[in-house]
């Protein structure tokens, strides 16, 4: 045994320091970087126009008094529930009947409304299709009712003013914590899923080439393949450490550079440090589970489009275990968050959403014995299927034939 860790640890520092001293490192480390980079460049550039033409825009065709009350009231609305809360509102001159021109301006993509209101204030209509027109009303008659109670204030001789609130700060509140941790909880299970699944896949493109060109079969020669195999997982965690560290101090930098961010971030029910460990522990876990597979499934695969028909699978399999571990966050049934926590391929990502809403330790220590017994079959179970096929890298076979010749022979 003392062997096969030995010769893997070897293997291990093979594939790391050629991977790591290698330019296509640089490129490696950049992507996710430049992929964020361009997606914020992107919404910066779009975002104004995709809010604007997201918001539903309303025509006050009404006379001059009510469509300066419906303004005003609107501001003071807006002011207050934020702008996105309403729609947009544009006053314009009646001309004619009312509802000619309501219909006229609906009809017009010039004008580019939603719904037209007409009348007073005591008695408005809308125009506009049914499946919009419902919402708007409710929102309209919230505009109108306060124009009008405005105005009735004036009428009365009164300011149409807010009382002032007197504020008390405190030092928290239960809700906005809960809400941070639940946000943590969401961001911790991204990452793993978005690092495992943008990491794994190197391993499958790197077996593949050293099948083609016979290396695999020049290690098998000189160290025990199962050696070989847990080398090169081994190194590929490694080297997805590196990168996830390097990520991640570039994203806690981030979030101090620009002031006001780090405010709203709400300290993990375990705390930060034990947080961070059992973050990296996790997604170590969770890339060494779904690395075994794709390693083992790369073993099958003699080329690149073989690699991609029989890894299409697992990718729509991380995605699903994502959704399924993502249902259990905030989740007050016990059920699916034990279920998520015992089942091998979400354990992961349930126990780092546990991790931010829950201070209970013992559960982790638990997870981590059940993870790392998993850990251990799937690894060997893949280990046998690697060295079953991958010195039949050049002959073509069935895909389940590898599993039971590595169930039918001895270890």
């Amino acid at each position: 045994m003392n062997d096969i860790f030995r010769a893997a640890w070897i293997i291990c520092r093979r594939d790391f320091v050629a991977t790591v001293y290698s330019r296509t490192f640089v490129l490696f480390l950049l992507a996710p970087l430049i992929g964020i980079g361009f997606g914020y460049l992107i919404g910066e550039t779009t975002g104004d126009a995709d809010r604007d033409i997201s918001r539903p825009k309303v025509a006050i065709v009404a006379a001059a008094e009510t469509a300066a009350a419906m303004e005003a009231a609107h501001k003071k609305l807006s002011e207050a529930l934020g702008e996105r809360a309403l729609p947009v509102i544009e006053s314009i001159v009646p001309e004619g009947a009312g509802e000619a021109q309501a219909r006229a301006l609906l009809a017009s993509s010039e004008a580019n409304v939603s719904a037209v209101m007409t009348g007073t204030l005591d008695r408005p209509v809308i125009y506009g299709p049914a499946d919009t027109v419902g919402n708007l009303s409710k929102e309209m008659a919230l505009v109108a009712e306060t124009a009008r109670t405005g105005d009735a204030l004036r009428a009365a001789g009164a300011a149409a003013q807010a009382p002032d609130v007197a504020i008390v700060t405190t030092p928290g509140a239960g809700g906005e914590v809960n809400m941070g941790r639940h946000a943590l909880a969401r961001v911790g299970q991204t990452v793993i899923f978005f690092f495992t699944i943008f990491l794994a896949g190197m391993l499958l493109s790197n077996l593949v080439e050293e099948k083609s060109n016979k290396v695999i079969e020049i290690l098998a020669a000189a160290v025990p393949l199962d050696a070989v195999f847990l080398g090169k997982i081994m190194a590929m965690l490694a080297i997805s450490v590196i990168g996830v560290v390097i990520w991640g101090t570039l994203g806690v930098a981030a979030v101090y550079f620009f002031q006001g961010v780090a405010g709203w971030l709400i300290p993990p029910a375990v705390g930060w440090p034990l947080f961070i460990l059992l973050l990296l522990f996790y997604f170590a876990a969770n890339y060494m589970l779904f690395g075994a597979l794709f390693v083992g499934i790369g073993a099958q695969a003699n080329s690149v489009r073989e690699v991609q028909t029989l890894s299409m699978p697992i990718t729509f399999g991380q995605l699903i275990f994502f959704a399924a571990a993502s249902a259990t966050v905030g989740q007050a049934n016990l059920s699916w968050t034990i279920g998520g926590a015992l089942f091998p391929l979400t354990s992961p990502l349930t126990m780092i959403a546990l991790a931010a809403q829950s201070p209970a330790l013992w559960p982790h220590l638990l997870a981590i014995l059940w993870q790392l017994t998993w850990l251990f079959i799937i690894v060997r179970v893949a280990t046998l299927m690697f060295r079953v096929t991958v010195m039949k890298s050049g002959k073509a076979g069935s895909f389940f034939g590898p599993l039971k010749a590595a169930f039918a022979r001895k270890p």
